[in-house]
């Protein structure tokens, strides 16, 4: 068992709890969407989640399911997204032998994701939606860096709780590795959201090979990068 600092307790304290209550209200205002597009994509989703890359020099891993999240927030309900986000990380924390497993780690990861899944779903939504100024490629890439910030901060502020290290120089840690990866997937996200206009909800079955291609590029890079920075847990 690991020990955890008071305040760190409070902060993850703080996230379970706004974690459920966006759970819970993704539930209470449920609308039946398209169930084959759902389930094509938790399907990718939690497949992409087991391509897992080990991010150099840090305590942690990045998968290649985030476009499918971002899509999932521009495509789906609320309680949907929450859903296929949710699962794919767990399925990401959990590969490991059970006994190895952090489960305050992974309670930390679930509500994290489910808290920022909800407010990249709310700005693309609501916040953004009546603005005449937005395009859609624009709501896109404005809901993944909001997915991007309510993700990483927390996750550095727990880092910087429990290691005793200064949460800016944690932040751009992370934000050097994982930030182009952001990048990268709302575009491929806007690309998909045009296509499946014409195409439907197959279309992320066809992304998979995409993303899967991504992955191996990814991998091929960490594999010969110096492991610069100390430790790590972006995800």
């Amino acid at each position: 068992m690991i020990k955890i600092p008071k305040s760190a307790a409070v902060f993850i304290t703080l996230i379970t709890m706004f974690g459920l209550g966006t759970l819970g209200y993704a539930a209470l205002h449920f609308q039946q969407n398209d169930s084959y597009r759902f389930i094509s994509f938790l399907a990718v989703a939690l497949l992409a989640a087991r391509l897992k890359l080990k991010l150099p020099g840090l305590n942690g891993n990045m998968s290649v399911n985030l476009p499918f999240i971002i899509l999932g927030v521009t495509e789906l309900g609320l309680l949907q997204t929450v859903i296929i986000a949710c699962a794919s990380t767990l399925t990401q924390s959990v590969k490991k032998p059970v006994n190895q497993i952090q489960w305050v780690q992974v309670f930390f990861n679930f509500f994290n994701m489910s808290l920022s899944v909800g407010l990249a779903h709310f700005a693309f939504h609501h916040a953004l939606r009546e603005s005449s100024l937005v395009t859609a490629a624009l709501r896109i890439g404005i809901a993944a860096g909001i997915l991007f910030l309510a993700n990483t901060v927390p996750v550095s502020a727990i880092i910087s709780l429990t290691e005793v290290r200064k949460m800016a120089q944690v932040w751009y840690e992370i934000f050097l590795w994982s930030f182009p990866y952001y990048v990268l997937s709302a575009g491929v996200a806007s690309i998909v959201t045009t296509l499946n206009r014409h195409i439907g909800w197959q279309i992320p079955l066809l992304v998979l090979p995409l993303m899967f291609g991504v992955y191996h590029c990814y991998r091929a890079y960490f594999g010969s990068t110096p492991r610069v920075f100390s430790s790590v847990s972006p995800n």
